[in-house]
């Protein structure tokens, strides 16, 4: 099996920062009402990560302020698309200012290696293991500049308390249906 090696060099860091920079200066909040539904069942049961994509920033905002291609080398050489953001998320002890960092392949039917995505984690600050954080998978059609017919991208999403107390989550994702 072929393996595409990441391209990390000062320029691809310095945009790192940059995206860091966006998302410490405009953090994702999350409005009450979606705490609220959180029930105390849920609460008990671990922690309950809100995924609402309606009051996420516009794609526009996210492909100017929070989103890059990391270029790659090998197999498709395509490189990867990243998207990093800080947002609140229910905590133990109410909203948890988060790091959220999502990884996809640029190469349509792909899904990033984990390996890649540790390496891509750690140049954003994240200070636990893929095995220790908060991960999932979205997967959705789209159609790709150039390709006639719609192709499945998938997205491997982690998040991390910004002070790193992964105590402090309840662990299990859920969307939250509004």
């Amino acid at each position: 099996m072929a393996h595409m090696m990441l391209v990390i060099n000062g320029d691809v860091r310095k945009e790192i920062a940059r995206i860091i920079q966006n998302a410490n200066w405009n953090p994702i909040e999350v409005p009450p009402e979606y705490f609220e539904r959180v029930s105390a069942e849920e609460a008990k049961n671990g922690v309950v990560c809100i995924d609402a994509p309606e009051i996420a920033p516009s794609q526009e905002t996210i492909k100017d302020s929070f989103a890059m291609v990391i270029p790659g080398v090998g197999s498709n050489g395509q490189g990867v698309g990243v998207v990093y953001t800080h947002e609140e998320q229910p905590g133990k002890q109410g909203a948890l200012l988060c790091r959220h960092l999502s990884v996809r392949m640029l190469k349509s039917g792909t899904v990033v290696n984990p390996e890649i995505v540790s390496i891509i984690a750690t140049e954003f600050g994240f200070i636990h293991g893929l095995g220790e954080l908060v991960l999932w998978l979205d997967e959705e059609e789209v159609r790709q500049p150039g390709e006639e017919k719609k192709v499945e991208l998938t997205t491997v999403n982690i998040l991390e308390p910004l002070e790193g107390g992964m105590n402090q989550l309840m662990v299990k994702k859920e969307a939250v249906d509004s």
